[in-house]
């Protein structure tokens, strides 16, 4: 079984934590590449009692250990469901459009974390999407050089409020307002 005091494999906590810090009450929460399902964890302590938790991740990748994703996700969901939360997971796709019929039954959230296709088209296509879905949207790996997350995040900022912490290699960014004036 998978030793979950390592949640951090794949955020850094400083980032995390800020992140926390802004999402700290919210009442329903929705996840764009959960892979382990990692952040979900670590969300969970800052969300309302309850709080509806969904994920969706395409459920076919590996990891960098070349472990398939899905397995530790439907784990960290039961976990999840056995604390009080509503969660759910859909093994799919984010840009199928039943993925996305899938999360505006429970649509609107509180906050939606895009964390999957990191290609500029697959991370567009989360945004145009999810981010409507929200008020709050946040971005991981906005300051990663090989992934065009970064690409994305900056048209974003042109044009919408926004904050950010980088204190890594990968930064988090967060979608505060749809658009300015």
């Amino acid at each position: 079984m998978k030793d979950w005091s390592d949640l951090y494999s794949q955020q850094d906590p400083e980032e995390v934590a800020w992140l926390c810090g802004r999402i700290k009450g919210a009442k329903s929460v929705l996840e764009i590449g959960s892979c382990h399902g990692n952040s979900l964890r670590l969300f969970a302590p800052h969300l309302a009692s309850g709080a509806i938790i969904r994920s969706i991740d395409i459920g076919d990748g590996t990891d960098w250990h070349e472990e398939q994703t899905w397995p530790p996700l439907l784990k960290t969901i039961s976990d999840l469901q056995k604390q009080g939360f509503d969660a759910r997971v859909n093994l799919r796709n984010s840009k199928a459009p039943d993925a996305v019929k899938w999360a505006e039954f429970w649509a609107p959230y509180d906050f939606v974390f895009i964390d999957g296709d990191h290609s500029y088209d697959g991370v567009k296509a989360d945004w145009l999407n999810y981010g409507p879905m929200a008020p709050l949207v946040g971005f991981h790996d906005i300051a990663y050089q090989p992934r065009e997350v970064k690409r994305l995040w900056a048209e974003i900022k042109a044009t919408h409020d926004t904050e950010e912490i980088v204190r890594s290699r990968m930064g988090i960014g967060l979608v505060t307002e749809r658009k300015h004036g």
